[in-house]
């Protein structure tokens, strides 16, 4: 969110790109500024609203927790944001802050949730996720084999699989 347009989308999607990925990270204002992105809340909706317009069936969100300012009530609140939407994501990458070398973080350290809190937010995540899962009646294969390789923390690449990246690593 915050770089792209629905002309960008469009074109990505008449390209033959079958996935879109959207780095939200949070869905908090307060969250959000104190990572230092640049998009809002509202740029990821109209990113996400764009890309559903623009023909993306297959949309992925990436969500942090143990991040700056976070709580475990607008841990809650950012998953059943998402989980709401008309069209809910087809995946969440949901994943812990790691500082890593090299990045503003690492030589300027925000106060950030301790161990115990990052496992409090990594089980909500999980319950929420796996309570949204059985919801429904039927659950295909697919969408099955999606959830238990998320669940496992497995990650594969198909041969026929192609990811194109854009963006800029933080």
């Amino acid at each position: 969110p915050g770089t792209v347009d629905a002309d960008k989308l469009a074109a990505y999607y008449a390209a033959g790109i079958n996935r879109l990925s959207i780095g939200v990270q949070s869905l908090q204002e307060n969250e959000l500024q104190a990572l230092g992105r640049i998009h809002s809340t509202e740029d990821f909706f109209q990113t996400y609203s764009m890309g559903v317009k623009s023909g993306f069936n297959n949309i992925n969100v990436d969500l942090m927790s143990a991040i700056p300012e976070q709580t475990l009530e607008s841990c809650q609140d950012t998953l059943r944001q998402l989980l709401s939407l008309d069209r809910p994501p087809s995946h969440i990458s949901a994943y812990s802050l790691i500082i890593e070398e090299g990045t503003p973080f690492y030589e300027n350290t925000p106060v950030l949730p301790d161990e115990e809190m990052d496992r409090l937010f990594y089980k909500i995540t999980n319950d929420i996720l796996n309570i949204k899962l059985t919801k429904g009646t039927k659950i295909t294969n697919k969408e099955l084999k999606r959830w238990l390789i998320k669940k496992l923390h497995l990650y594969r690449v198909l041969e026929d699989l192609y990811f194109l990246f854009l963006g800029k690593r933080n």
